[in-house]
């Protein structure tokens, strides 16, 4: 007698499971990857207070150049800082999407294979 899979689960017509699109996983989505003009931008008008070392992930030295650019002191030295940021604003954008990158690669390894995980 020769059954056919089919027909002993008909609610479920393969046994795999759908394996998705790797192709979709392969960059970072949007929200993580940032943009050298916006930082640019935000060098520009929002700089003095540190707006693009947040922008960057660097939150430790956007709060110290906030508090410099609050005091009368250290206002100078938040000016210098602002303007030698301008030449390593670049980098600083580009390790920063590829350190993103870096730490999306591990949910590649997820979905190639699934079944080594429980859900």
């Amino acid at each position: 007698m020769n059954l056919d899979n089919s027909l002993l689960t008909p609610y479920y017509p393969s046994l795999r499971p759908a394996q998705p699109d790797l192709n979709e996983f392969q960059q970072p989505p949007a929200h993580l990857v940032k943009n050298v003009v916006f930082a640019y931008m935000i060098w520009y008008f929002l700089g003095l207070f540190g707006g693009h070392h947040f922008y960057t992930g660097r939150r430790k030295s956007g709060w110290g150049v906030l508090a410099l650019s609050l005091t009368i002191i250290g206002l100078p030295i938040a000016l210098l800082w602002w303007a030698i940021d301008a030449f390593y604003l670049y980098k600083r954008v580009h390790r920063y999407n590829d350190t993103s990158k870096q730490q999306f690669k591990p949910r590649l390894y997820y979905y190639e294979y699934s079944s080594v995980f429980v859900q």
